[in-house]
């Protein structure tokens, strides 16, 4: 824009040399809006500047974004096909699961996450769970235990909480014993 009005200058300065005189209004007019067209580039420029900073932020946001939903969505799988697997009636002792639930137990379902835990314990798989009281952990090795027909060794620290299970154990018509300080050593 700035080579516009140095052309329109250029253009009047040769007018001028010919012996047309522009008209001292035309000239402060001409100014003017060269002054005016300096400032609209100056101003298109800083919004250019602007997009330009804004169109790189919104790429950073959008990588970001995609990161995370990746993230979720693989957190999602992961979560799903780690428990996905286990809770699932595709194994083959899960009839005889069930049989002992409802026959032996007196449940008709299982609770949330113990049809998992029981299938990867029964998959002689190492597991770790940790569940709120109540909500059935008990069962997660008692059931195993009916099933695999063997002994059973399960560590708990409560004195009082292995006797109250083998009260309900023996109460079922299972066999089960506990071994702490006051077992006698012979």
């Amino acid at each position: 824009m700035v080579a516009i009005c140095y052309r329109l200058h250029c253009y009047a300065t040769m007018q001028a040399e010919k012996g047309f005189d522009m008209m001292d209004s035309t000239r402060s007019h001409e100014s003017e809006l060269c002054r005016e067209l300096s400032e609209l580039d100056e101003q298109l420029g800083n919004i250019d500047a602007q997009i330009h900073s804004l169109n790189a932020q919104r790429q950073l946001l959008l990588q970001r974004k995609n990161e995370i939903e990746k993230l979720i969505t693989r957190r999602k799988v992961e979560k799903e096909s780690a428990l996905g697997i286990w809770d699932s009636d595709k194994f083959d002792w899960i009839q005889e699961c069930r049989l002992a639930l409802h026959s032996i137990f007196k449940l008709d379902e299982f609770r949330s996450l113990q049809r998992a835990v029981i299938n990867a314990v029964l998959s002689k798989k190492d597991c770790l769970v940790v569940m709120s009281t109540g909500s059935g952990k008990s069962l997660c090795y008692q059931l195993p235990a009916v099933v695999m027909k063997g002994i059973v060794l399960v560590v708990s620290p409560l004195v009082a909480f292995v006797e109250d299970q083998l009260h309900q154990l023996n109460k079922l018509g299972i066999d089960a014993a506990a071994l702490n300080q006051w077992t006698p050593k012979n």
